[in-house]
């Protein structure tokens, strides 16, 4: 019980400080920002936990006890932290998948013919703001008339690659 109370009241307390900043002002980049906001509130809240023996009174929960409950705690946490992310990157801008599918959707019972479907999902609308982002992030640049990675751009490649390898997927996901 003090795993779960204890992981979740970090969790929230990262997640309602997001709230907060996220009110006052949207950062430019949201990712990073959000895993800033929880890794300190994870070490923070940690340490106060840890430091003071914050006890939770109405349930009369203690803090967690011994290392291997803050290591329960922690690994709940950064679970759920990653997950959050995973989940916020596909909310946070629209995904090309998404577009379509929001298309598909406005058209109603009717349906979406396959020529209006092609006119309002151009590379403007899906392609380019991706394009865009990745410079933003500083994963790409252009340089002349060409795309170029970044270091990190090539790292992220590197990565998705290897992970495809890993798992045998081809180019087109199959």
């Amino acid at each position: 019980m003090r795993v779960l109370f204890w992981g979740l009241a970090l969790f929230a307390g990262a997640f309602f400080s997001q709230l907060i900043i996220w009110k006052i002002r949207l950062p430019d980049r949201q990712s990073k920002t959000l895993l800033q906001i929880f890794c300190c509130i994870f070490l923070g809240g940690l340490f106060t936990i840890w430091f003071t023996g914050l006890v939770f009174q109405p349930l009369d929960i203690i803090p967690p006890q011994g290392l291997s409950e803050y290591l329960h705690v922690s690994l709940f946490f950064i679970s759920f932290t990653f997950a959050y992310l995973i989940t916020y990157s596909a909310i946070e801008v629209d995904s090309p998948s998404l577009i379509m599918i929001l298309a598909i959707q406005k058209a109603g019972e009717n349906g979406l013919t396959k020529e209006e479907f092609e006119q309002s999902n151009t590379d403007d609308i899906l392609t380019l703001p991706r394009i865009n982002d990745l410079a933003h992030d500083k994963i790409a640049y252009l340089q002349g008339n060409k795309y170029r990675l970044t270091p990190k751009g090539f790292l992220l490649a590197r990565i998705f690659n290897s992970y495809r390898k890993v798992l045998n997927l081809t180019a087109q996901g199959g």
